[in-house]
């Protein structure tokens, strides 16, 4: 980024999405400089995944100063050339004069009838980052449709855009001639600046479209239809899945193309809500979401919605949620297919399922995985380990600020048994959370009262050892709010990484102690794998067997995370290389760790 869109990004608080720049051109002009541009001149899109039908293009500047390089090149300072084509196009030569700014590559780029742009970003090309697109439309028709972050934009001839290719866009042409625009990449310098500055104070947006959306009709047909949706859920794995749901959306009379299907499934994986979205009526909520799993929260006022994948009969038995999610997502028809609720019907859905047979706290790096997964060996067992819905309610309280307390510990009883509802033979139910939900205990404890709880623990330097090689997010300034961790804003120092972890560790383990009660059980690392087996099962009120207790004690053969043979405990711990760190931890911990082991001695009894 230069100095200037730094500067330029501090002073505005917002990110450009798009603009309609105060520059109009003569179309006819245009098109008479269009039509010197020879068949010989265009070539295919070098992009040849970006598109299906034909998406070509020529050069009016490039890096080497011909027609046929379509490439934005990177890199230091590259130069960039006129092209003989744009010798003989005058227009065009007065259109680029119209920006005082640095030209970088100068297309036009031509999209053929029935041909389609898939949803997709260009990296580092936004205002921002110091560079600009502009597109200025030559030739186009009623039925081309530009989308940029799902909002279809009104782009008329003429006239210039920027548009933040950075964000997810795409295009279709479904009318009947070529669509042609002249698309310019600039440097920020300070006209832009100007400009930009500018049209805050004027408001240039971009006149938006109703989408003209069949998919998203067809997506709400399948969910109402139970025969449609069982041949889409039986062909989920095939390979021509796309074809057959556009065939069968005309089937039902509704027109689109496999772009539209793709771009349906790029804005689930961001994890935006649909602008037409359906909720699951509470009657008949439990079918309709039977076999599908909660996997966020969006938190929205005055009630949050819920947003759901089918999952089919798979269990949880990958290390975290956020891999199962994953894998279940790798299936075309559940990648397409969402549904949405409030956190009311999901409760209801859920009037079956499982209590929490009890909670997994930890500091992190202290073998809370190995414990899940040795409890999710056992076929009857439900082990949530991470789950993002949970965080989302439990950091609602710094997205919605009256959020009251009574309303965040109902929102976290409705997500946590909603989870929890029971998808093949599980008995029991344990949720392994993440490591800064220390702090929320005392919210654990007044939605679950009669939960009991297990908070894992280490000799505090190892972890920290452990976090300096190989940080987690929640162990880097700044990728966290830091109220989450019990921190403030005033302690984000991205120069003092140690520092910070050193904040956030001391405070994990202090809330631990300091919301320690009767139904909680503190458990050193050093006591696994048989705690998992032993005192925590015990706790938990889990009954194992004798067959239980080998099959957990097999998953200890293997690391936690992955499928690796695991050496346990005799891997030597990880220990701070800087001497000088060593001992500022000491002094900061060695206290905390006495006081853990106490206090996990009289909860003992």
């Amino acid at each position: 980024m230069t100095r200037g869109a730094e500067a330029e990004r501090n002073s505005v608080e917002r990110m450009f999405t798009t603009l309609k720049l105060p520059f109009q051109f003569d179309r006819e002009r245009l098109r008479e400089d269009l039509a010197k541009v020879q068949p010989e001149d265009w070539v295919l899109h070098y992009n040849r995944a970006d598109f299906d039908g034909d998406w070509r293009g020529t050069a009016l500047r490039s890096s080497d100063g011909t027609t046929t390089n379509l490439v934005l090149q990177s890199g230091a300072n590259p130069e960039f050339e006129d092209t003989p084509l744009l010798e003989r196009c005058d227009y065009f030569r007065e259109v680029l004069a119209a920006f005082d700014c640095p030209l970088k590559t100068v297309r036009l780029l031509s999209l053929a009838p029935q041909s389609f742009i898939r949803e997709h970003t260009d990296r580092e090309l936004q205002y921002e980052d110091g560079e600009v697109r502009i597109h200025i439309p030559i030739q186009t028709n009623p039925r081309v449709e530009f989308y940029s972050r799902g909002e279809r934009l009104q782009l008329e001839e003429g006239c210039s855009y920027y548009l933040n290719a950075s964000l997810p866009h795409r295009v279709s042409n479904r009318g009947g001639e070529e669509r042609v625009h002249l698309v310019i990449d600039a440097e920020v310098n300070e006209w832009v600046h100007a400009l930009f500055r500018q049209s805050l104070a004027e408001d240039w947006s971009v006149p938006r479209i109703a989408p003209e959306d069949d998919f998203t009709a067809f997506q709400k047909l399948v969910l109402e239809d139970p025969k449609l949706d069982e041949q889409l859920r039986a062909s989920g794995q095939s390979q021509n899945f796309l074809d057959m749901v556009c065939a069968l959306g005309g089937e039902s009379g509704l027109h689109f193309a496999k772009a539209d299907v793709q771009a349906a499934m790029s804005v689930v994986g961001r994890g935006e809500l649909p602008r037409a979205m359906e909720l699951v009526p509470a009657d008949g909520a439990a079918e309709a979401l039977r076999n599908w799993v909660p996997i966020r929260v969006h938190v929205e006022e005055p009630e949050p919605v819920v947003e759901w994948q089918y999952f089919g009969d798979r269990r949880f038995t990958d290390p975290f949620f956020s891999s199962t999610v994953a894998t279940a997502a790798r299936v075309p028809y559940a990648s397409v297919f969402r549904r949405y609720s409030t956190l009311d019907v999901a409760e209801e859905s859920a009037a079956a399922g499982l209590e929490p047979s009890g909670f997994i706290f930890h500091m992190s790096r202290c073998g809370s995985t190995l414990v899940s997964q040795m409890l999710a060996a056992l076929p009857s067992n439900l082990v949530v380990s991470e789950a993002a819905p949970i965080d989302h309610v439990v950091q609602a309280e710094f997205k919605v600020p009256s959020l009251s307390t009574a309303d965040q510990v109902r929102w976290l009883r409705q997500i946590v048994r909603a989870l929890g509802r029971r998808r093949c033979s599980e008995a029991r139910y344990v949720l392994k959370l993440d490591a800064w939900h220390i702090h929320q205990l005392p919210l654990f404890r007044a939605a679950f009262p009669e939960t009991p709880w297990a908070f894992l623990y280490r000799d505090p330097l190892e972890v920290l050892a452990g976090q300096i090689e190989a940080p987690s997010l929640f162990c880097v300034p700044g990728m966290m709010e830091p109220r989450a961790l019990g921190l403030s804003a005033e302690d984000v120092d991205v120069r003092d990484r140690f520092g910070w972890c050193c904040k956030v560790l001391s405070r994990i383990c202090e809330s631990a102690l300091r919301y320690k009660d009767a139904k909680g059980i503190l458990a050193n690392y050093t006591s696994l794998p048989e705690f998992a087996w032993g005192g925590l099962a015990h706790h938990l009120g889990l009954e194992l067997s004798d067959g239980d207790i080998v099959k957990m004690g097999e998953r200890t053969r293997f690391h936690s995370k992955n499928s690796m043979f695991w050496t346990g405990k005799d891997e030597p711990p990880r220990v701070l290389k800087d001497e000088s760190q060593r001992l500022r931890a000491a002094e900061l911990f060695d206290p905390i760790y006495r006081e853990l082991k106490v206090a996990a001695a009289e909860l003992r009894g």
